[in-house]
């Protein structure tokens, strides 16, 4: 339990740091920067299990990326707030 914690903190973190990266740019600019960062990560970790290790250890690593499909909504939330906030001024 405490590694899909980890997981999803992470995630979360990278998602923001993408955000923040890319805060001038605009909201698809920002959405693909916080995507991109968050998904480049988990794929270089299972290549780099998959490189060294026996095939049990990247498929653990493969069950990692489903916080990446949890981080979808807080991003699909940021894209409507940012929508929003785009309309009303």
């Amino acid at each position: 339990m405490a590694s899909i914690s980890a997981a999803i903190l992470l995630g979360a973190i990278f998602v923001a740091a993408g955000i923040l990266v890319a805060w001038r740019w605009t909201l698809p600019g920002q959405l693909t920067s916080a995507i991109s960062l968050w998904i480049m990560n988990c794929i270089l970790v299972i290549v780099f299990i998959a490189r060294f290790f026996s095939p049990i250890e990247p498929t653990v690593a493969a069950l990692y990326t489903f916080p990446f499909y949890a981080l979808v909504v807080p991003v699909r939330a940021w894209h409507t707030y940012r929508m929003r906030t785009r309309r009303s001024s």
